[in-house]
């Protein structure tokens, strides 16, 4: 699998580190996890480390669990932060937090403890 889920201490917060090549099947299994934790927790922090991300599979993206994980990310999601993502990701990401009720931040990969240390601090601690 392409996806591993990381430790964390907090029932809160989500992490995930992705490598290689994508696959629909990696897709479906993060959306699980994410909607499992909606159904556990009212809001969520959710870190994605793009460690050697290669590349997604086509049909990966068109994944009914991942549209429904993304359409209740904007309800349940309060911090949301990317490590690694490539530069015509960031934009998108860093956007996120104007347009939709969520703190979406990128770093870059050497910077991945920055991405931990703010995802700890909590809400409106930038």
């Amino acid at each position: 699998m392409a996806i591993e889920q990381l430790h964390t201490d907090r029932s809160d917060l989500l992490a995930f580190r992705v490598a290689e090549r994508l696959t629909r099947e990696d897709i479906e299994a993060m959306a699980r996890e994410v909607l499992a934790a909606f159904e556990r927790e009212d809001e969520i922090d959710l870190m994605v480390v793009l460690a050697e991300w290669e590349s997604t599979d086509a049909g990966a993206i068109l994944n009914r669990k991942r549209a429904e994980a993304q359409a209740r990310s904007v309800r349940h999601v309060r911090r949301y932060a990317v490590v690694g993502a490539p530069r015509w990701a960031e934009a998108m990401i860093d956007g996120f937090g104007t347009l939709l009720p969520l703190e979406a931040r990128t770093f870059a990969p050497e910077d991945e403890a920055q991405a931990w240390a703010w995802l700890a601090r909590g809400p409106g601690s930038d």
